[in-house]
């Protein structure tokens, strides 16, 4: 089953590029259908599949359960119709069961362009699999077990491409890439558990522009200098390398041809001045998830082409607006799942020339954006502040963000929004997430006034459902007119979770469903979810309670020294009667019935499984003589049944031994 399940998935993505194949003999994952379906002229056991692309060359794809064999008849398959093989894929496969040696490759597919591998089972032995394919310029071999580079790769003088990503390699030798030094431009080797280089492994490759060595890879001195030597790298991936807590201020000296670095992930607990000198073509940034609690005030500033900076899912409490100094081209700032606790006053001031993006979304501390914290950002197109602790959106806050395109405000603690407080925004804005806060009323002239809206979302919030709200509800009504009559888009997000909270009769009723004409003024002093009780506890202080007499309701009869007993006097007539005595009596009898008739049951019961006992143990000894289990000797009646029983005994030795083994037959 799992089996079937795997080819449905992977087949799935492939039918939407492949083409038919109408290669005799190779199907195409088009043509392929399941065994089960009963079409005889599709069945198939052979699970690689050519499929024809766009250049008219075709791509054999190798799924589980195939092997070298299936690979071969295909590729002859392919050879025979006077085609070429271009790229094969082997994915999910046992690759112990794909034996590529002795030249077949290079034999069959000699124009073989890429090669890929991924996700195997087992191990196999690539060695000499690329020998001698001159044209081969990609290489993908992930998650396949692979402790070494496979020597054959080194041979390839045109290699470009080579990711062998998720593997258990730990040593990066010269060797390994001895002839590919004047093509290789992509390496990745992210996944794997290298820590140590030989000297100019990695740098010799001077054409190398593309370089991935995070996720388990140790940032140890060899690594490190290594790369730092390559002048011409373009892309460096740190994410989630090991042991990389500081960057040393030289690091970056040779490398300013960089324009995209990753240290996502990584242990880095602050930046300095001049941990990013000599950067001057760097455009994107990434310093996600790492331990970063300061950053100083110019870190930046050499960096004039950046344009996307991720300071996200790091320990920022604050900070001043110089530190974005030098910043001139920055287009996209994320300061996401920090601790960030309130915007001060013009803080993002540098940036406003070039910020279209600005996400500080999960800084759960921030309860306050000052007035002015956003102005300056006049190019401002985007802004997320969801699940952060803002309470209110004053008119001043987007004043002088005239080309917001959306907002997000949602899962916040926001109570109220000021009228104004999107009055720039009437013909920019197009999406506004205000849902999961805690509004009761939104002005409706917010709605009416948003010329370019297409998306609003106001759900999961304790809306407040009184006559002004008909004006909210008619404000999104023509918002669906007016979309419908211009053939414009417009949506009103989950309205089916935008509900009523308040009164309690129409509590979880769709306001856009709500019967306007029956709505009221609202007064919280007489909406109840029951009615009002009819007592009350004003002269509560003044009431006292009298002490509780026995004898004012009963009279107790009986023994005259009990202290609750009495005479009984004309004032008694209406009273019930209850004589001490005749309720002990009662009792005692009672109790005095159990005990024998218990104690009969328990005689009776133990009688008759003692008698039961008896019965199956003699049966049982009975059987036992009958059957010879029980040794004559020992029996009642040996010396009647010894004559018919002859006892052969072995020949028993003195020692503790011999007569540790000696044993006893009956014939």
């Amino acid at each position: 089953m799992r089996r079937w399940f795997s080819l449905f998935f992977l087949l799935f993505i492939f039918l939407k590029k492949a083409h038919f194949s109408s290669i005799q003999g190779c199907l195409s994952t088009s043509e392929f259908v399941l065994i089960n379906e009963g079409n005889s002229k599709t069945v198939t056991e052979n699970f690689c599949f050519c499929n024809r692309n766009e250049r008219e060359l075709y791509d054999i794809i190798c799924l589980f359960g195939s092997n070298s064999n299936n690979l071969k008849q295909t590729i002859e398959a392919i050879n025979s119709s006077n085609n070429t093989v271009e790229t094969i894929s082997i994915r999910n496969a046992n690759v112990s069961d794909f034996i590529l040696s002795d030249g077949m490759l290079s034999k069959l597919a000699p124009q073989l362009v890429e090669f890929e591998m991924s996700n195997c089972r087992g191990q196999t032995n690539l060695n000499d699999a690329f020998n001698d394919l001159q044209v081969l310029d990609s290489i993908f071999i992930e998650n396949c077990n692979l402790e070494k580079i496979p020597t054959s790769i080194s041979k390839l003088s045109g290699l470009k491409s080579l990711s062998l990503s998720d593997n258990k390699i730990s040593n990066i030798s010269k060797e390994d890439f001895s002839n590919n030094y004047m093509s290789l431009e992509y390496l990745n080797l992210a996944g794997n558990f290298i820590s140590e280089m030989d000297k100019d492994s990695l740098s010799s490759l001077i054409r190398l522009e593309t370089l991935k060595i995070g996720h388990h890879n140790h940032a140890s001195k060899s690594l490190m200098d290594e790369i730092s030597k390559m002048e011409n790298l373009k892309a460096i991936d740190f994410a989630a390398i090991d042991g990389l807590s500081t960057i040393n201020d030289k690091f970056f000296k040779k490398l300013t041809n960089l324009e995209e670095l990753s240290l996502a992930g990584c242990s880095l607990n602050s930046i300095n001045k001049t941990t990013f000198q000599n950067l001057p073509n760097l455009r994107i940034l990434d310093l996600r998830v790492n331990l970063i609690e300061n950053v100083s005030t110019g870190a930046f500033e050499e960096l004039k082409n950046l344009t996307h900076l991720s300071l996200a899912g790091n320990y920022l409490k604050s900070f001043k607006s110089d530190m974005w100094s030098g910043l001139e081209k920055l287009k996209v700032l994320d300061l996401s799942f920090n601790e960030l606790k309130m915007l001060n006053k013009s803080s993002f001031e540098k940036l406003g020339k070039s910020l279209k993006e600005l996400n500080l979304a999960e800084n759960k501390l921030l309860n306050k954006i000052d007035s002015d914290s956003l102005n300056g950002l006049i190019m401002l197109q985007k802004f997320n502040a969801s699940s952060t602790s803002i309470k209110n959106i004053d008119s001043k806050i987007f004043a002088e963000l005239a080309s917001l395109e959306s907002v997000d405000l949602s899962n916040c603690k926001i109570e109220t929004i000021d009228k104004e407080a999107f009055s720039q925004q009437d013909f920019s804005l197009k999406k506004l997430y205000l849902n999961r806060n805690k509004i009761t009323k939104l002005d409706s002239s917010i709605i009416e006034k948003m010329e370019a809206l297409t998306d609003i979302d106001l759900s999961n919030n304790p809306w407040l459902c009184d006559k002004e709200i008909r004006n909210l509800k008619k404000a999104i009504e023509k918002k669906y007119e007016t979309a419908i009559k211009f053939k414009v888009e417009f949506f009103l997000k989950q309205s089916n979770n935008t509900l009523c909270n308040r009164p309690y009769k129409l509590e979880n009723k769709k306001i856009m469903e709500l019967e306007v004409d029956k709505l009221e003024d609202y007064d919280s002093s007489k909406d109840f979810t029951t009615l009002p009780p009819e007592t009350t506890t004003q002269n509560i202080d003044k009431i006292t309670t009298e002490p509780f007499k026995i004898e004012d309701i009963t009279i107790v009869t009986g023994n005259s020294s009990d202290e609750l007993t009495r005479p009984i006097t004309k004032d008694d007539d209406d009273k019930p009667i209850y004589n001490i005595n005749s309720i002990i009596k009662d009792n005692q009898n009672t109790n005095s019935g159990v005990i024998p008739w218990q104690g009969l049951l328990i005689v009776i019961f133990a009688v008759a499984t003692v008698a039961i006992l008896g019965i199956i143990v003699v049966k049982k000894v009975r059987n036992d003589l009958k059957n010879q289990k029980i040794h004559p000797a020992v029996s009642p009646n040996t010396t009647t049944k010894t004559q018919h029983h002859p006892v052969n005994l072995r020949e028993i030795d003195d020692s503790n031994d011999r007569r540790r083994d000696s044993t006893i037959q009956i014939d």
